[in-house]
């Protein structure tokens, strides 16, 4: 989009959200319960993402000089499955999980990164100044 006489905005989005995948099989290692068992999950994991920039540029601030900037976000949501304990496994709590369990390794990631900045000429050469926040 235009921004003043000679600048732009440039706006984006995406959101996405990953169903996770899995190629476990059925795991001879326990009897049966009710039928054959799977056990694990290995694969692709959960994701749920979410997205958004601006871009601005090319404003004038003078005869020599240009403002410009951006800012994004983004915020994303992970699960993965990790080894399974079965029922016997040392790191299980049979009181707790009778018949073992799969861990999940989640993720809560925000991102913040912002910028302001002007270029132009300084004493006959090309400057750029600038300021960068991220979190």
């Amino acid at each position: 989009m235009p921004l003043g006489s000679k600048g732009f905005l440039t706006l984006t989005g995406e959101f996405r959200g990953d169903e996770p995948t899995s190629r476990g099989d059925y795991d001879n290692r326990i009897p049966p319960l009710t039928g054959p068992t799977i056990t694990s999950r290995y694969g692709d994991p959960r994701l749920k993402d979410k997205t958004a920039y601006a871009n601005a540029g090319g404003v004038p601030l003078g005869d020599d000089w240009q403002l410009y900037g951006w800012a994004g976000y983004q915020q994303r949501n992970g699960q993965s499955a990790a080894v399974p304990r079965l029922a016997n496994n040392p790191n299980n709590v049979p009181a707790i999980y009778p018949n073992g369990f799969l861990p999940f390794i989640t993720s809560d990631i925000k991102d913040l990164t912002t910028a302001l900045g002007a270029r132009g000429q300084m004493a006959g050469w090309n400057a750029d100044l600038s300021l960068v926040y991220g979190a």
